[in-house]
Parts: C-alpha cells; sequence; structure tokens
C-alpha cells in the first residue's frame, strides 16, 4: 500500500475520531428527592419548558446560553431539625473544566425549597456539545443524587472557539505536508 493511502486513511480516522457524536450521558435523580426547573424565557424553537430531573431519562435536554430558571427542590423524609449541604455542579468540556452554580448547607426542619437563578454561559462554551449538570443532597436520613444531559441551543458555529480550532487545525496539517512534502519528492522523480 502506497504511503499516500496511509496518510489518507489516518487522516479519514482522526476526522471520524474527531466528528464522532458523543455517547449519551445516564441521567436521572436518585433518592427521596424531587427537583425541576423552568427555563422562563426558554429556547428559540420551544420557549419556555419545565425538567423534572426524574423523567429526563436518557434525553439531552437544550437549553439557551442565559436565562432565569425557577426551580424547586424537595427531600421525602419527616419533617424534623437537621443538617443538609447539596451543590449543583456544570461538567464543562475540555478545555473548561468544572463549574459549581450553587451549593447550601445548613440545619433545618423543611424539607422543600424554591428559588430562581441566572445563568450566562460564556460565548467560549461550544453551542451543540452535550455536557453534564450535577447535583448532589446529602443529610442524614437522604441522599439524592441526578444529572442532566444538556446541550447550549445553536450550531457549533456560533461560539468563537471553533473558528479558533479549525484555523489552528489548518496551519497544524499545513505544517505537517510541509514537513512530509521531502519524503515525497523522490518517489515523484523515480517515478517520472
Amino acid at each position: 500500500m502506497s504511503v499516500r493511502r496511509w496518510l489518507g486513511m489516518g487522516v479519514m480516522l482522526g476526522a471520524v475520531m474527531l466528528l464522532a457524536p458523543p455517547r449519551p450521558v445516564a441521567a436521572g435523580l436518585d433518592g427521596p428527592c424531587g427537583a425541576s426547573g423552568t427555563f422562563v424565557t426558554g429556547t428559540k424553537a420551544a420557549g419556555s419548558f419545565t425538567v423534572n430531573a426524574k423523567d429526563v431519562g436518557s434525553k439531552t435536554v437544550v437549553i439557551p446560553r442565559k436565562d432565569t430558571v425557577s426551580w424547586t427542590g424537595s427531600v421525602n423524609v419527616p419533617a424534623t431539625t437537621r443538617a443538609y449541604a447539596g451543590s449543583v455542579t456544570v461538567k464543562l468540556p475540555p478545555p473548561f473544566g468544572d463549574a459549581t452554580i450553587d451549593s447550601w448547607n445548613g440545619s433545618s426542619a423543611r424539607v422543600s425549597n424554591s428559588g430562581t437563578h441566572e445563568y450566562n454561559l460564556p460565548k467560549m462554551v461550544p453551542a451543540g456539545v452535550t455536557f453534564t449538570v450535577q447535583g448532589q443532597h446529602v443529610e442524614p436520613a437522604a441522599t439524592c443524587s441526578g444529572s442532566v444531559a444538556v446541550q447550549i441551543e445553536g450550531g457549533l458555529f456560533d461560539s468563537p472557539i471553533a473558528l479558533i480550532s479549525f484555523a489552528l487545525t489548518g496551519l497544524v496539517g499545513a505544517g505537517f505536508v510541509g514537513a512530509i512534502w521531502p519524503m515525497f519528492r523522490p518517489i515523484s522523480r523515480r517515478i517520472g
């Protein structure tokens, strides 16, 4: 097999690995808790919508880049004074890492809570890429954890990082071709 065929197969395999869709993330809510959020403005396609953590399953939830979420949370335990703690974390795709959206702790007899939370994800976080939102709530009588697969509404080209990535890929590809080009010159002289 010629060098060109091997090179072509390597480039195609690399492209398939880069463009292959991510595997679905398992989602749901474990434990005696309930959690839901209503996206007030919602997406361009659907408008305002509500996500119930127990009902999401393996679906990916498409969210707007920024919105206000009206949230509710509850735990099915007796209403006695007890210590509690918890957090909600966004696991963004590399190189962005994790970000804690909210955390809580204290002592209370309440078994439910609600509120609103505004968010605005940076434009550098690409749209159309799946990431995970995870939450946990821990107290003596109950431990709950859950996760939801999320995508920002829009396409890959809505983020400036995609354009930067393609430009850098082109430069690296040009450098690679420039580096291996001398190997092909002796072959073309022998053939021609």
